[in-house]
């Protein structure tokens, strides 16, 4: 059996990249606004997001990638709209993922280690212990992050 000619490699196209992260935002904003809205998430006391986040099961592929990638020293950053970057930060660590939060708890994004995990997510707010229903979103989400 005969293959057709290998096609060439094309450029990455940075800029659909962009435009395809400034949709999600505006998409995040716009659900985000009607979680906050509906005060479904005031209440919540910290900790609880962390032992919830270390049930989740991961995408078939995903920890494999993740894993290789740290083990080849490669700095993976990952997106998440979820509303609390600390739930996803457990549910990496549960599976022996080293993560730096891009906010919060001292995290630096551009300082991390190579081979770890850089999470950008939404975090809730709290007041004390105790979420007020509020979300807070990354200051550096932006498309064009020099990574």
């Amino acid at each position: 059996m005969q293959t057709g000619p290998e096609e060439e490699p094309q450029d990455y196209d940075f800029a659909w990249l962009g435009d395809f992260i400034d949709r999600l935002s505006e998409f995040d904003k716009d659900m985000n606004g009607v979680v906050v809205e509906s005060g479904i998430l005031g209440g919540i006391k910290k900790g609880m997001l962390a032992r919830a986040g270390a049930s989740i099961q991961m995408q078939p592929g995903c920890l494999d990638l993740l894993q290789r990638a740290t083990e080849a020293g490669i700095t993976t950053y990952v997106v998440s709209v979820n509303w609390s970057a600390e739930m996803v930060r457990a549910a990496l660590t549960q599976q022996g993922l080293s993560v730096v939060l891009a906010e919060g708890d001292g995290g630096n994004a551009a300082a991390a280690p190579a081979g770890c995990v850089v999470v950008f997510a939404n975090e809730l707010e709290y007041f004390g212990d105790t979420s007020t229903g509020n979300i807070k979103r990354p200051r550096q989400i932006s498309a064009r992050w020099p990574c």
